[in-house]
C-alpha cells in the first residue's frame, strides 16, 4: 500500500517482486528471493553490528561446517590449559593425511636477566621437528624426561641473524651448511607420556624483559597417530597441565587443565 510493487500473490506478500518475499505458508521470509527455503533466506551478503546468537549447527558457504558441541573421536579438540592459548588435542581415532603437519605456538614472559623458564610441550611420545623458530636470542634445551637430567638433549642456541633452527650450521666466518633436516623429539618415560619438556634460557639480560615466542613445526611420528591417555577409574592427583585421561566409570575423557581436571567428549 505504501510501495507501487507491493504485490499479492495468493496469500503470500513481495515487495517489487522479490526485494523482500513474505511466504505465509511456511512462515519464510526471502530477500532477494522468491523462493525462500528456511526461516530468513538472503540471498546476498549480510551485515551484522552486534551480536549473532546461533543455536544450531553453523556452516560457512560450501567449505567448512563449524560445531556447536565437542568434536567427535578423530578431530581436533581445543582445551584451555598449557603453555599456549589453545593447545591441541587428538581424541582418539587416527589423523587425516591433510593434518598430519602441525604448529606448536606458545609464549614465555617470565625470563628476567639471565634466568631460564621450563615449558612442558605436548606434542605427542614422539614427533618429527621439521623447524623451530624463537622471537629472540634464547638458547633452546629438550629434554626426553621431566627429569630434565640427560647429558646431550636436543640444543639450539638462537642468535639476532639465526633465529630458526632448520638445520643449518653457521659458521664464524659468516659461512653455513645444511647438517640435518629433521630432528626427533621423544618422551622417555615408562610409560610414555604426550610431552617433551623444554627449556628456554635467555641470552641478553637487556632483552629479558620481552617476550619469547616459541613455534615448534612438526609431523607425528608414525606410532604416535593416535590419542594417548591412561586408563584410569578415578581422576588421579597431583596431574600436570595437558595430561588426558579416560575415567572408566563415567565414560569420558578428560584433560588436566589451569582450573583442574575437565570432561572432553563422550567417549564412543
Amino acid at each position: 500500500m505504501l510501495l507501487k510493487n507491493l504485490e499479492r500473490q495468493g496469500i503470500d506478500l513481495s515487495f517489487d517482486g522479490d526485494l523482500i518475499y513474505l511466504d505465509v505458508t511456511n512462515r519464510y521470509i526471502g530477500i532477494n528471493t522468491k523462493y525462500p527455503n528456511v526461516a530468513l533466506d538472503v540471498v546476498g551478503s549480510a551485515n551484522v553490528t552486534s551480536n549473532l546468537f546461533v543455536g544450531g549447527t553453523v556452516q560457512v558457504g560450501n567449505l567448512y561446517t563449524l560445531p556447536t558441541s565437542l568434536p567427535a573421536p578423530g578431530q581436533i579438540l581445543v582445551a584451555s590449559g598449557g603453555p599456549g592459548p589453545s593447545p591441541t588435542f587428538w581424541a582418539g581415532g587416527l589423523p587425516l593425511g591433510t593434518t598430519r603437519r602441525r604448529k606448536y605456538v606458545f609464549e614465555v614472559d617470565s625470563l628476567l636477566g639471565y634466568g631460564n623458564a621450563d615449558v612442558i610441550v605436548s606434542i605427542g611420545v614422539s614427533s618429527i621437528i621439521y623447524g623451530l623458530t624463537v622471537s629472540r636470542p634464547v638458547k633452546v634445551e629438550v629434554f626426553s624426561t621431566r627429569a630434565m637430567d640427560e647429558p646431550n638433549p636436543y640444543t639450539f642456541i638462537a642468535t639476532p641473524d639465526h633465529l630458526t633452527d632448520d638445520g643449518t650450521v653457521i659458521l664464524n666466518d659468516g659461512s653455513s651448511f645444511q647438517s640435518r633436516q629433521y630432528s626427533i623429539w621423544a618422551n622417555l618415560e615408562d610409560p610414555p607420556e604426550m610431552n617433551v619438556y623444554m627449556k628456554i634460557t635467555s641470552l641478553d639480560s637487556y632483552l629479558a624483559g620481552d617476550p619469547v615466542r616459541v613455534e615448534v613445526f612438526y609431523f607425528p611420528a608414525v606410532t604416535d597417530q593416535g590419542a594417548h591417555m591412561d586408563v584410569v577409574i578415578e581422576l588421579p592427583t597431583p596431574a600436570y597441565i595437558g595430561k588426558m585421561v579416560y575415567n572408566v566409570n563415567d565414560n569420558k575423557i578428560y584433560v588436566f587443565g589451569p582450573t583442574g581436571w575437565f570432561p572432553l567428549l563422550q567417549a564412543s
